[in-house]
């Protein structure tokens, strides 16, 4: 009885201070409102990356990268909840920064599945608790959007059984319907489509009951941490469309691990004109750096979520410069993935950090098995070049991966890494999705093989084949559709480039002074290799790639163009002129920290001592 009366109370306390209710906003009252909103740039859960740093200059550094809004968790005790709603207020109003708070309004799992005894009165404390904190905030256009609870059903998710997401739902549902009573000037929303399993409307009654509470809120809002995985953004916002025509918010994303990172997530929000809240801000005490269920004890690559380090340098700052710009576009200017989900140069020169690649290149897999088997030179080479066989993955896909297999093994076993060149011009007639689906193929199956040293898409392109719209087109392709396989090692193409000899007496290193306009104009190409397929290669490769097989002085031009881009260097094919020349193509790899194979055979004496030197600028 004592229950009953204390609820009874608390529920006229909290509808004491109503006004009038509101209903769910029109389609039409919704678009005014993000019309008026403007787009919203957010992120999730500010948290310091030392103790010491005041939230001020955390949300000071999320405004000068272009951040306008926060969404954080309340407490489940509402005067608690009221008084870190107002202490973010006084924080963030000096950046002009709206807020999203997501209400933990506090229902157990013995509630959901029915198990208080007085649900009644565990119902009337949820809803005060509720109305106390939205009627306290319900005329403030600081608070930019109410998010009444975080992913519905998460917690006591069971796959063999709904009832309890079901049940959660219909919190939701209820939790709405308590906040239209307070008639705020906020839209009301929850971040119900975060599964993938629950876009149907029409496959089981979760997913009616996620399409009819669904239906209940005033603007849209999902989760997407899977923007990189081709259609499913789409299909998720489809899913919410069906239910109205209605402003989207995106309160969770950014996982750069599986493709999710900012370039591809921000390029599929502007075509749907979502606005979003990426999680984290600062790397910092909460882990958030490493994948689910991971640890930051070890080292990690890329970031999982944040956007800056701890002194807040930006992770990449790409990031920086699409946050600043991001604008609704209905579907254009989307650079593509082969372009935004490129390699930090960071990451790839960590990926150059266990030291010289000193390799061997060998035509087939055949052949590398038959060198490792045989220990010719095992102990001067580390690494090996080997081109794969189109025709032969065509012919019998799984005879050519038990051969790959057999390589890699040896390999591992050797101590050595490989570079699988994945194609050549013979194989560029045939169509090119076939192509790029043969190389994402293989990608899939070894993208987290650390024997691979990095893939070599295509070799040589345009030198037979002359179409260059057919190899610009194909050369993109093949980026594009690789870099969905999320690879652990490096994409990296050799286009087909050699330099102009030299005459007699030029003075190769006097002509790249300071201010001297040499470099490209002493290129040459053959077939339909061309400047604009070589810079195109180079400005999607992580890291750079050429081959040579000219003396010493004319390819160590080539690749000071290639240092000019700031990533590592590979020399995918190199074919030395004698010891002489040999010795000195060694030393410039040394200067530039390139990684080389050797194509033939030559004198080997220096080869086994070769290191890296350090880089020093005299003043």
């Amino acid at each position: 009885m004592k229950e009953r009366i204390l609820a009874a109370v608390i529920l006229l306390m909290a509808t004491a201070v109503t006004t009038k209710g509101r209903r769910q906003w029109t389609e039409q009252q919704a678009w005014k409102w993000y019309e008026q909103v403007g787009v919203i740039k957010g992120f999730n859960q500010p948290e310091r990356p030392y103790p010491g740093m005041s939230l001020g200059e955390m949300l000071g550094k999320a405004h000068e990268m272009g951040m306008n809004s926060v969404r954080f968790w309340i407490s489940d005790n509402p005067d608690a909840a009221i008084q870190a709603i107002n202490n973010m207020k006084a924080a963030t109003k000096p950046y002009g920064m709206t807020l999203s708070p997501v209400l933990v309004v506090p229902a157990s799992k013995d509630y959901l599945e029915g198990k208080v005894q007085d649900r009644e009165a565990v119902k009337a404390h949820l809803k005060a608790y509720t109305q106390k904190v939205v009627g306290t905030f319900a005329k403030d256009r600081q608070i930019v959007l109410w998010d009444i609870r975080n992913e519905p059903g998460q917690f006591g998710f069971d796959t063999s059984t709904n009832e309890i997401c079901i049940q959660d739902l219909q919190l939701v549902s209820d939790i709405a319907d308590w906040c239209y009573e307070m008639n705020p000037v906020q839209p009301i929303t929850s971040s119900i489509y975060w599964r993938s399993d629950i876009l149907d409307e029409h496959k089981n009654e979760l997913s009616r009951k996620c399409f009819e509470v669904e239906s209940k809120m005033d603007i849209h809002n999902f989760h997407d941490y899977s923007c990189g995985k081709r259609g499913y953004t789409d299909d998720l916002i489809a899913a919410m469309e069906r239910t109205g025509h209605r402003p989207i918010v995106c309160t969770e994303c950014i996982t750069r691990v599986n493709g999710s990172g900012m370039g591809r997530t921000l390029a599929e929000f502007s075509k749907h004109n979502v606005g979003f809240y990426m999680w984290g801000l600062y790397a910092n005490d909460a882990n958030w750096e490493v994948k689910w269920n991971k640890s930051t004890y070890m080292p990690y690559e890329p970031a999982f979520h944040d956007l800056l380090y701890p002194d807040g340098e930006p992770y990449d700052w790409r990031e920086v410069e699409m946050l600043r710009n991001y604008s609704f576009s209905d579907g254009a200017g989307d650079p593509g993935v082969e372009k935004t989900d490129r390699w930090t140069p960071t990451r790839a020169w960590r990926w150059m950090a266990t030291g010289p690649v000193k390799g061997k290149s060998v035509k087939s897999v055949a052949d590398a098995i038959r060198w490792l088997n045989d220990g010719h030179e095992a102990d001067v080479y580390n690494s090996l070049r080997v081109e794969l066989q189109y025709e032969a993955y065509k012919g019998n896909s799984k005879q050519f991966f038990a051969e790959l297999d057999s390589l890699l093994k040896l390999a591992r076993k050797a101590g050595m890494t490989v570079l699988p060149t994945l194609l050549t011009d013979r194989d560029a007639l045939y169509p090119a999705i076939e192509l790029a689906q043969y190389e994402k193929a293989v990608i899939d199956r070894y993208y987290m093989n650390g024997t691979i040293q990095a893939w070599d898409l295509y070799f040589h392109p345009g030198e037979q084949v002359a179409d260059k719209a057919r190899l610009a087109s194909l050369v993109k392709l093949l980026f594009r559709e690789c870099r969905y396989a999320f690879a652990n090692q490096p994409l990296t193409a050799t286009p087909c480039v050699s330099v102009k000899p030299f005459a007699d007496g030029f003075d190769y290193k006097k002509a790249l002074y300071h201010g001297r306009r040499n470099g490209w104009n002493q290129l040459q190409y053959a077939g339909g290799a061309s400047d604009s397929l070589t810079y195109q290669i180079w400005s999607m490769s992580d890291v750079l790639s050429f081959s040579t097989a000219q003396p010493a002085a004319e390819s160590g031009w080539l690749m000071s163009l290639a240092f000019r881009f700031g990533r590592p260097i590979f020399c995918t094919s190199w074919s030395p002129r004698g010891e002489e020349d040999a010795n000195e193509m060694l030393s410039r790899f040394a200067d530039s920290h390139a990684y080389w194979y050797q194509q033939s055979s030559a004198p080997t004496g220096k080869i086994a001592a070769f290191k890296f030197k350090p880089i020093l600028t005299g003043h």
